[in-house]
Parts: structure tokens; sequence; C-alpha cells
């Protein structure tokens, strides 16, 4: 008879603690997994270095040297080489010398003022520069290559409130030490002007140099230098080339005393000189106006009826006899003085 084996009752221990291992060991494989994939997945943070560290040098401090200029050796002189003499005693009018500003007392003004050829006397003549000169008369500056220098000779600009012969002196020696400071390639002219009537230094402006130079100083030096020989000797009317049958240029030339008439003429006569900048020294300059012509038949007509009214001639002696008392109070005033002047040398 074959007996059946008995079946044997696994302990719960045992099979407790397999549990448990198996357990742990599932937990563990699951941790490791999640590492792993978070390793390969998620990319690792950028980790920087940082730079080293630069020593900052400090520069070398600055040593300063001070060399003495060597004294230059003295030139000895015997004694007995040098001599004092007497030249005798000079006396000196008591003149006031102090002059008055140039600026305030003159008018320096300046035109077309353009380059290479000018904006007012057209573009017909090229530039390249060569002979440009910077160019300042009593303040008043430019640049130019063919320049005029012009002057007022009469009498309004030798007041004693401008300065007399001595302020207009150091106009003449304002205008030479210009011309001698241009560039060798520039070209210049100088002009005296009176009533209408004008002295050039050239015929046309020439260019600049040493030579030239001395020539001018000893050209302006006789003009208003005496009291008793005042204008620009030899000053004569300029025949106008341009346009000159024009009706404006004939009022210019017939009538200088009108006004603007004088201002017009110098003006056109300047320009004829081909230039680039003028420079207008005058006791004033009240600009360009009207241009005085001749009176037509109609309007000589006007007037002479107008002046043949009884009303007008009465009106005029009574002008002419108020005229005759100014004229006697203005030469009692010049007589005091020039009686004032001859005491202070003037």
């Amino acid at each position: 008879m074959i007996s059946k084996p008995k079946k044997r009752k696994m302990n719960p221990m045992l099979l407790n603690v397999l549990l448990i291992s198996g357990g742990v060991h599932a937990v563990a494989l699951f941790i490791l997994g999640s590492i792993t994939v978070y390793k390969y997945i998620v990319p690792s943070e950028a980790q920087f270095e940082e730079p080293p560290v630069v020593e900052q040098v400090e520069p070398p401090k600055e040593v300063k040297v001070e060399i003495r200029p060597q004294a230059a050796p003295q030139q000895q002189q015997s004694m007995q080489n040098l001599r004092m003499k007497q030249v005798g005693n000079i006396t000196v009018a008591n003149v006031d010398v102090d002059l008055p500003s140039m600026e305030q007392s003159f008018t320096v003004s300046s035109g077309l003022g353009g380059f290479g050829g000018g904006a007012l006397l057209g573009g017909t003549r090229g530039s390249i520069g060569i002979g440009m000169s910077d160019i300042s008369v009593f303040g008043l500056k430019s640049k130019a290559e063919r320049v005029l220098f012009a002057i007022d000779a009469s009498r309004t600009m030798l007041t004693d409130k401008k300065g007399g012969l001595h302020s207009y002196r150091v106009i003449k020696e304002e205008i030479t030490t210009m011309v001698s400071n241009l560039s060798t390639g520039t070209l210049f002219n100088v002009v005296f002007y009176n009533d209408g009537r004008l002295l050039f230094f050239k015929p046309r402006p020439v260019p600049a140099g040493d030579q030239v130079t001395q020539e001018l100083i000893n050209w302006v030096a006789p003009i208003n230098s005496d009291i008793n020989k005042l204008g620009a000797p030899g000053a004569r009317k300029i025949k106008i080339e341009a346009l000159s049958e024009e009706p404006v240029h004939i009022a210019m030339n017939r009538y200088q005393h009108g006004g603007g008439n004088e201002t017009a003429y110098l003006t056109q006569v300047f320009l004829e000189q081909s230039i680039d900048a003028v420079f207008v020294i005058a006791p004033r300059h009240s600009g360009f106006q009207r241009i005085a012509r001749p009176y037509t038949q109609k309007e000589n007509e006007a007037w002479k009826k107008r002046t043949s009214d009884p009303r007008y001639q009465e009106q005029l002696k009574e002008h002419n006899k108020e005229r005759a008392e100014l004229v006697k109070k203005a030469r009692e005033i010049k007589a005091k003085r020039d009686a004032e002047r001859k005491k202070r040398g003037l």
C-alpha cells in the first residue's frame, strides 16, 4: 500500500522575509531606474568657471626732470668802447595822443566776399586758392585773392573826435601792414577818394610783395599828413567802363552830391577792378540810397510855377536871412575851436 506524501506547509516567517526582500529590491530598482532615465533625458546645467583674477599693476610714478637752459655766454664788451653822447633837447608839442577807438570812430565795411570770382562779380574768373589770404581790417575779416582797400580822404575823416591827422596816420599804417601780410599770390590795390574823385595806387590790382609794399608806404605817406594840404592830390573822375551809356550811370556821373549817387558810382568803380573783396574805411556809410536823376520838362515847369508864387518868395527871403545868421554863428564857433586846437598843438 502506497502512502501519499504529506504536503509541507511554508514557514510564514520565511514568506514574510521573501516578500519584504522582494519589495525592497523592487523599490531599489525603481529608484535606480528613475535616476538613470533622469540623467540621460534631462541635461545637466552648464557650469562656468570664474576667470582668473587679473592683477592690476600700478604704473611707475612720474619722474619730473628739471632741465635748466644753459646761460649763453655773455659778450664781453670793453667799457672803453661805450660812449654816451648828448644829441640835444627835443621839444614836442603838447599833443593829445589818446586816439579814439577805430571801431567807434570809423565805419569799415566790406563786400563781395565771394570765392573764385565773387558772388556779385559773376563766376567767369576761376580760382584755385593759391593766392588766398586771410584779411582783417580793424576787426572785419574776410578771405580773398583780389582785394581792394578804399579810404575816404575827405575832411570828415580828420575831425578831432576821430583823432585828426594822427588817427588817419594809424589808418594808413593799418593798410600797409595788412598789405605786407598778404600772400605772395594775392592781388591788391589801394584807392583814396573824395567828392567823387579817386586816386588809385595802381591802375589794376598787383601781386603783393616786399618791394611793392615799400612803394605803397612811400605813396600813402603824404596823403592827409599836412593840415595845409588835405585830400588826395591828383584824384580824378574815373570813367565807368561797363554800361556807361545807361541812364542810371549817366545820372551817377552828373549828380555826385545827390545822396546815393556817389555811393553807387564808387561801388561801380570798385567792381570794375575785378576784385573778390573791398574794404571801405569811411566816417559813415548809410548804404545804398535813391539815385538822383535830371528833372523832366514837366517837373521843371512845375518848379518854376511854384517858385514864382509870392508866398514862396517871402518864405525864401526869411530862409536866406536865417541862413546868414546861422553862417555867422558857425564861423564864430569855428574860430573858437581853432583857437582851442592851436593851444593844444593841433
